[in-house]
């Protein structure tokens, strides 16, 4: 241990309590390669390290590396659902959007390619329609594609940007009758695993997560389809925002597609870890006991990718839908940034207790927190099955 590093000790034990994280990101900055060229005297080495405890006992930002990382939580905005509808609604693309698509008839050409690689022989485009997704943090400029041939009618999106497919649906699949010959598991996923091949940009990514039977509705009947999920993975945790899902129905004329889509749903910051397991379970612990006293029977924690949500805002804030028919009331819906980040997922579970009203209720039931993995805030969380 040289003198700067007794003097780091004799800070952090004498003038505050610095979490482990802090002192782990301190050593990373001041001794990785990258910094050490720039800053080669050591006199230098030691004044920016005083510059670091301080900024450290003054600031409220988590210090990772030499990196500030700001706060990522924001108050989530307010609509109507009358304003969200005509969100929604209003899919017009505008001029300057237009300028930085691909034109309809390269499109054309691709949804083609694209229709002959999945086996969809002689299919005409009847319709090409540009539209706009305007959902804040996801929007998406795409063509509404459709087709008709010999056995189906086929719906598509295609994103107007690169022309990878969206969604694929089979608007004639699900008037068929099913098969009553029992589907081989092992079959399905076989089938799954080669049309991902043929449409996916990036098969290492992604790793088949499930097959399953499933039931979905058509026209007031009941069908038995199959479903394929695939996930996109980070460093082997699973991002539930990027999904590719594959349905079929077994027909009589054997397994077909039912539908295919490429489904994202939040912006994935692949943000670096900074707070440790027992700093979040610390934040996530002081939340619990601020919205309830019930005794803490356990508590654990464990890394995934979280979307940020509603659900500690509402509890810390008191609110909640107070009538199932909130639209005719015109309630507010309070919507989150699209943003996933990776979190510790921290359950809390307690004793099941007679609560008084609804509001104890929902502050005493068992949770997750989602506590950021850089900056220690809580972006959300969910109800904890009993």
């Amino acid at each position: 241990m040289d003198e700067i590093d007794r003097y780091l000790e004799k800070k952090f034990k004498e003038e505050v309590e610095v979490p482990e994280s802090f002192e782990k990101a301190i050593s990373q900055a001041l001794y990785s390669e990258r910094f050490e060229k720039v800053c080669r005297k050591r006199k230098l080495i030691k004044n920016i390290s005083i510059f670091c405890l301080l900024l450290i006992c003054t600031s409220g930002c988590a210090i990772g590396g030499y990196i500030a990382y700001e706060n990522v939580w924001k108050e989530p905005k307010q609509y109507t659902y009358a304003e969200m509808e005509n969100i929604i609604a209003n899919d017009t693309v505008t001029e300057e959007k237009k300028d930085k698509i691909i034109e309809a008839e390269s499109i054309k050409n691709n949804v083609n390619d694209i229709l002959n690689e999945l086996g969809y022989a002689n299919q005409e485009i009847k319709k090409i329609e540009l539209k706009e997704y305007k959902q804040e943090g996801l929007e998406e400029v795409y063509y509404n594609i459709e087709t008709s041939g010999d056995n189906e009618n086929l719906n598509l999106r295609v994103n107007a940007e690169n022309g990878n497919l969206l969604s694929l649906e089979n608007n004639k699949i699900l008037s068929k009758d099913v098969s009553e010959a029992d589907v081989n598991k092992s079959d399905v996923e076989k089938l799954s695993n080669e049309l991902f091949s043929k449409i996916s940009q990036e098969n290492d990514a992604y790793r088949l997560y499930s097959c399953n039977s499933e039931y979905t509705s058509y026209q007031g009947e009941l069908k038995k389809v199959w479903v394929s999920r695939y996930y996109k993975y980070y460093n082997d945790v699973i991002n539930p925002y990027e999904e590719l899902a594959f349905t079929f129905m077994n027909s009589v004329d054997g397994l077909e597609i039912s539908s295919i889509r490429n489904n994202i749903s939040g912006v994935y910051e692949n943000n670096p870890q900074v707070i440790t397991e027992e700093e979040a379970i610390k934040i996530a612990e002081s939340k619990e006991k601020e919205l309830t006293d019930n005794e803490i029977v356990s508590i654990s924690a464990s890394i995934g990718i979280r979307k940020m949500n509603t659900y500690v805002y509402k509890l810390e804030n008191n609110i909640y839908n107070t009538n199932m028919n909130s639209e005719l009331n015109n309630e507010n819906l309070y919507i989150n940034e699209k943003l996933a980040r990776n979190v510790w997922m921290v359950q809390i579970k307690h004793e099941e207790i007679e609560a008084k009203s609804n509001e104890e209720y929902l502050k005493e039931q068992n949770k997750v927190y989602y506590v950021d993995i850089t900056t220690g805030e809580i972006i959300g969380g969910n109800e904890l099955n009993r």
